[in-house]
């Protein structure tokens, strides 16, 4: 998260993200998709509006061969376009849309460390995003919009009532879960994440507490991980090494049940 933090014109449009990312995962060709995007799925009135915000879903979440326009078919494209739920699905969107857009976690973070189980209202918000970025917000600006949106959207706040909120303590579903572990920990080059690792993955991430992550690794890792404890070790050893593999087994067990 070390990326300068900088605002985004778009926002999360999160079902419209995961009906393409089905139709990606069907015609497997980035024209097609983008057509799909601007013809079909997108309501906006202006086809300009339409093309710019295809092409913003597509940067965020569908990667494809410059030379050959081919969709590459990553995990993450495989889990949203199988027949998961929707809230399960836009946990896994979470996870890839703050890599391109950190600012969104950033401000997560900050209003974790201020106002965890306290009521906030949207002004201290909108603070907080001109602290980080360094720049005036308005109450009506487009981009905190965009902001406030994606926390609500990805159920990181949960709204009281007009204009205030709180931080909402997450509680992700199992095929997410294993998700995610094998996801985060793989890409990071471990089979064997200490405990402590993970539990500090959920939380910084979903806000997901401790006491809850160590259940799910004691409940769900059933032919996936082991939990290996010992008077010096602490650890989950993972049973597959990469997400082909790992993939290929999650989806025969547990496609479409979130």
């Amino acid at each position: 998260m070390s990326e300068k933090l900088t605002f985004f014109g778009t926002g999360p449009f999160l079902e419209e993200s995961i009906e393409a990312i089905e139709q990606a995962y069907l015609l497997g060709d980035i024209k097609l998709v983008r057509g799909k995007l601007i013809n079909d799925i997108l309501k906006h009135p202006g086809p300009g509006m339409r093309k710019r915000t295809a092409g913003e879903i597509i940067r965020r979440f569908i990667p494809y061969g410059k030379n050959t326009g081919r969709v590459k078919l990553t995990p993450i494209i495989v889990f949203v376009a199988s027949k998961f739920s929707k809230e399960a699905k836009i946990d896994i969107l979470y996870y890839r849309f703050v890599q391109v857009h950190p600012i969104v976690k950033v401000t997560f973070d900050n209003l974790k460390t201020r106002f965890d189980k306290v009521e906030f209202k949207r002004g201290e918000v909108r603070n907080i995003v001109a602290n980080l970025t360094g720049k005036p917000v308005g109450e009506n600006s487009p981009n905190f919009k965009n902001i406030l949106r994606c926390l609500r959207d990805f159920n990181l706040i949960i709204r009281v009532k007009s204009g205030v909120y709180l931080i909402n303590e997450k509680k992700i579903a199992k095929c997410p879960f294993i998700f995610l572990l094998y996801h985060h920990f793989l890409s990071n080059g471990t089979v064997a994440p200490k405990t402590l690792e993970v539990r500090n993955f959920f939380n910084d991430f979903y806000n997901q507490s401790e006491e809850e992550t160590t259940q799910m690794l004691l409940s769900y890792g059933d032919g996936f991980w082991v939990v290996e404890r010992t008077a010096h070790l602490d650890q989950i050893l993972l049973a597959y090494s990469n997400m082909d593999e790992f993939m290929k087994k999650f989806l025969q067990l547990h496609g479409g049940n979130s």
